[in-house]
C-alpha cells in the first residue's frame, strides 16, 4: 500500500514538473473563465506574474484585434465539451503584441462533468513575421518579373 502510495505521488510531481517547464504557455481557469493557473512559460511570453493574472479573466490579454465572434465561437465550443484550436493576437503587459496558437479545452471529472477549462498556447510570432516577409518577398518578385 505505501508502495503505491510512493508512486502516485512520484507520479503527480513528474506532473506537476512537465507542467511547470513546459515550453509553452498553460493556463487554467475556472468555468467562469477565470484564470486559476498559470506556468513559468506564461509568466514569460506575457510579462504578468502570476499573482497579477490569478483571479483576473483570461481577457486580460486582449489586444482588441479580435472581434466578438471569435471568443463567442471560443466559449461555445469548450462549454459544449470540445476541444478549440485557434490564433490570438494578444497583448504582454509591456503593451508588445504577439500572436498564439491556442489549444483550449475543457477538463471533466468522473461524471463527465466539466470542471475548468485549460488553454495550451505557443508563441507563433516570429511563424507570422517569416510568412509575412515571405508574402512580400513573393510580391516583389513577381512584380519584378
Amino acid at each position: 500500500m505505501l508502495k503505491r502510495k510512493n508512486e502516485a505521488e512520484a507520479q503527480r510531481s513528474l506532473i506537476a514538473q512537465i507542467v511547470e517547464q513546459s515550453p509553452v504557455s498553460i493556463q487554467t481557469t475556472d468555468l467562469n473563465g477565470i484564470i486559476t493557473y498559470v506556468n513559468k512559460e506564461f509568466v514569460k511570453s506575457s510579462g504578468f506574474q502570476a499573482t497579477e493574472v490569478i483571479g483576473q479573466k483570461t481577457n486580460i490579454l486582449k489586444s482588441g484585434f479580435h472581434q466578438s465572434p471569435l471568443y463567442e465561437n471560443l466559449w461555445a465550443t469548450i462549454t459544449s465539451g470540445k476541444h478549440w484550436v485557434g490564433e490570438f493576437y494578444h497583448q504582454r503587459k509591456n503593451g508588445d503584441n504577439f500572436w498564439e496558437k491556442a489549444n483550449v479545452y475543457p477538463l471533466k471529472d468522473a461524471k463527465n462533468r466539466i470542471t475548468s477549462y485549460v488553454g495550451i498556447e505557443e508563441d507563433i510570432t516570429q511563424v507570422k513575421q517569416d510568412e509575412k516577409q515571405l508574402r512580400l518577398a513573393s510580391t516583389v518578385f513577381k512584380t519584378a518579373t
